[in-house]
């Protein structure tokens, strides 16, 4: 994009990336954002809280928060009856609610029931379009404080038990050596990263807990000792080792910003975000993760990532006395850029090597592939865990056989997704015939979408972002190639005239 560069730099846990994710009042902010339509307000707020008058300003951000509710109740109608519960209290709001929905033509009976209106709402998003900003404002205020005064009455009654038990799991954890982590670095841990209540309407409470921003988030759902457990799995994903990339993004308008990125976490790798997020390894990042869990709770399973777990049983066996030790060596170390190539991430390259001896060379990214690429009959992409499923049940059926299924599904794909970048070329020089000599990326960046929506859609029904990315990739590479064609032509031509 014109008038901007990006700058890397790989510094791993450096002063600079503490500050920056560390910071216990940063910290704070990231948990706020991470309440829905908390980040809009914190937006709006600072707009008001301003020394000049900006109303098209606030305008804007008042505009954002009903978008949020749009974007909720046109993706996830059982999440927005939730909230049911929130604002039964507020009789103004359900007036409010009400009248609007009336005046939209909705029948909402008197008197009106918080239930009635988000029954009315549920699948309706234009109605959430036309909401009225005053509303969107106070909805999303009341969800910010319920969900506040949630995580102030768990921190009273269940945290303190929590962390208690968590940390005598984990400090007995590290004396026997299971993880390789010292009492300093887990003591850091319990001081700056907080625990919370996950936002039901900002992530499913299915999922039992996550962790990010260096935030760990547990599900409200789930029982204290189940809790203890997740808590477990989430301390090891903010232990384990980390590639750190700080991004310096240099514009002509705004001037310089720098940002922290976690290349890889563990074993799970993601590209540039500008690349699409390209994920490596997740899977097995998460079959470690909840393999040391068990370990460290004592044998108790509560059937976390089976599957997962059971592809991690299968290549540990593979490569033979030791390899369970290989996968977590390499979970845990930091790369390190002071030393040469080979000493970066020594653990993660000998296991690498090892795998590649046993089950072939591209094995462990051929096998990373094909999960994620799973379809289902109807050409829809499956969710990767079901592409785990599916890989260790081909590899219990199909034994020493299995790396090379799995290198031939592979060769296939790639041939196929090449065939169909070469066609979106095409159509690319369709849209844009001056596209080949006057390639403007912005412009391709705006081209490539429009053209997916009208006509490329209709060849690949189902794509997924990561897809889109790739085949972006894909075309990007084949257009430079031709130019470089062109221009080695123009030159050949050019020195015989």
């Amino acid at each position: 994009m014109e008038g901007i560069s990006r700058e890397k730099i790989h510094p791993v846990l450096s002063p600079e990336y503490r500050q920056e994710v560390e910071h216990p009042e940063k910290i704070a902010q990231r948990a706020a954002h991470n309440i829905w339509g908390g980040w809009e307000l914190h937006r709006l707020d600072i707009v008001r809280a301003g020394t000049a008058s900006r109303p098209e300003l606030e305008q804007f951000h008042r505009a954002r928060l009903r978008d949020v509710w749009e974007n909720l109740f046109s993706h996830d109608h059982q999440a927005a009856l939730k909230l049911t519960k929130e604002i039964a209290a507020d009789q103004e709001m359900i007036q409010g609610l009400a009248e609007y929905l009336r005046n939209s033509g909705q029948e909402i009976v008197e008197p009106p029931t918080d239930r009635a209106i988000w029954e009315a709402l549920s699948g309706q998003p234009a109605l959430c379009r036309s909401l009225p900003d005053s509303l969107a404002e106070r909805l999303t205020r009341r969800h910010v404080e319920y969900v506040n005064a949630r995580q102030e009455a768990f921190e009273q009654r269940e945290l303190p038990a929590i962390m208690a038990e968590t940390d005598r799991r984990m400090r007995l954890a590290i004396a026997r050596g299971t993880i390789p982590v010292t009492e300093e670095q887990w003591e850091r841990f319990r001081s700056v990263t907080p625990i919370r209540l996950l936002d039901p309407l900002f992530e499913y409470e299915d999922r039992g807990g996550s962790y990010r921003s260096h935030i760990v988030f547990l599900s409200s759902e789930a029982d204290v000792e189940n809790k203890v457990s997740i808590l477990v799995h989430e301390s090891l994903h903010a232990l384990s080792g980390r590639t750190v990339v700080q991004v310096t993004e240099t514009d002509e308008e705004f001037g310089d910003d720098t940002s922290f990125d976690n290349r890889r976490l563990g074993l799970h790798f993601s590209s540039d975000i500008w690349a699409g997020r390209q994920e490596k390894f997740r899977w097995l990042n998460e079959a470690v993760t909840e393999d040391l869990t068990v370990e460290i709770s004592g044998g108790e399973d509560h059937g976390v990532y089976q599957h997962e777990r059971r592809l991690l049983d299968q290549l540990s066996g593979a490569l033979g006395p030791g390899g369970r030790r290989r996968f977590r060596e390499a979970y845990f170390e930091d790369y390190d850029p002071q030393l040469n190539n080979e000493e970066r991430i020594p653990f993660y390259r000998k296991l690498v090597r090892t795998v590649g001896a046993e089950l072939g060379q591209d094995f462990l990214v051929n096998l990373d592939t094909f999960i994620h690429w799973q379809r289902t009959g109807d050409g829809q992409r499956m969710h990767w865990m079901e592409g785990v499923e599916i890989a260790a049940g081909q590899w219990e059926r199909r034994g020493e056989k299995f790396p090379e299924y799995v290198g031939n599904w592979v060769e296939q794909h790639h041939r196929r997704f090449r065939g169909v970048s070469n066609w979106i070329v095409e159509e690319l020089y369709k849209e844009d015939p001056g596209l080949l000599e006057r390639v403007n990326f912005y412009e391709l960046e705006q081209l490539y979408p429009k053209l997916w929506r009208d006509r490329i859609r209709n060849k690949i029904p189902h794509p997924s972002q990561y897809e889109l990315a790739v085949y972006r990739d894909l075309v990007y590479e084949r257009l430079v190639r031709d130019i470089r064609k062109q221009k080695r032509k123009a030159g050949d031509e050019s020195t015989a005239n």
